[in-house]
């Protein structure tokens, strides 16, 4: 198609034909991610890329864990590299079973506070590397299952300061839970289904704190982004 008939087209239905100069960091919780979901994992944050990263964007990938060791830490604009980036993210969330048995130990030896903290430690980190950059918009996509506010005053404390944060250097975050990758999800009957229900709508409002204080949202569907995905990809333009 000439450029000048795909110009005016663009007019036509209200599409910008510019690029855009946007900055995005991609925070993959791996501390908080199902290790069998590393596939699903993958998959998604490819449509995530191609969907949301344009051209004339800048990008960085981090994670809470150990997929850091094998990232960047720089800024980029090389769509090219995104995908030997995502290949090293690996899920390495503890199961239901350890999470449940985490809670019978002190605060101080607790591993789902002390990973929790980890990640929050990384999403500070993710606020500052966009604090140093000039772009017009900016914005974190958060994968992420969520942090247990309700049990944990502390860590309740840390995700309204990071969202605070966040609106005040108007950095969006978008959060996007992982758990909806999950299909057919295996409950664990040594899991006392209270104490799960109650730990899943503790962390699902952790993600809902962050977003909303700062101006984004959560996809719960992530099996099924798309739509939301042009709905962050609507909002960045």
């Amino acid at each position: 198609m000439p450029r000048v008939i795909a110009v005016t087209l663009a007019a036509v239905l209200g599409i910008s034909t510019q690029p855009t100069d946007n900055a995005w960091v991609f925070l993959v919780d791996d501390l908080h991610i199902a290790f069998v979901q590393t596939g699903r994992l993958r998959d998604l944050l490819r449509t995530a890329a191609k969907e949301l990263i344009q051209e004339g964007d800048r990008y960085l990938f981090r994670a809470s864990g150990p997929s850091a060791v094998s990232i960047t830490t720089a800024m980029s604009a090389d769509r090219e590299s995104i995908t030997s980036v995502i290949k090293m993210m690996t899920g390495n969330g503890l199961k239901a079973r350890d999470i449940s048995m985490s809670y019978a130990g002190t605060p101080s030896t607790n591993e789902v506070l002390y990973r929790a903290n980890v990640s929050l430690d990384a999403a500070e980190e993710a606020v500052y590397a966009l604090t140093g950059d000039a772009a017009r918009l900016q914005a974190i996509v958060y994968v992420s299952s969520g942090y247990d506010v309700e049990t944990f005053p502390a860590l309740e404390k840390r995700v309204w300061a990071l969202a605070r944060r966040a609106r005040e250097n108007k950095i969006t975050i978008f959060a996007i839970d992982p758990r909806g990758l999950d299909t057919n999800p295996l409950p664990d009957s040594r899991v006392d289904a209270a104490m799960w229900e109650r730990y899943l709508a503790s962390t699902r409002r952790s993600l809902t704190m962050m977003t909303e204080e700062s101006g984004g949202f959560v996809i719960e569907r992530a099996n099924e982004p798309s739509l939301d995905l042009k709905r962050i990809g609507t909002q960045m333009r």
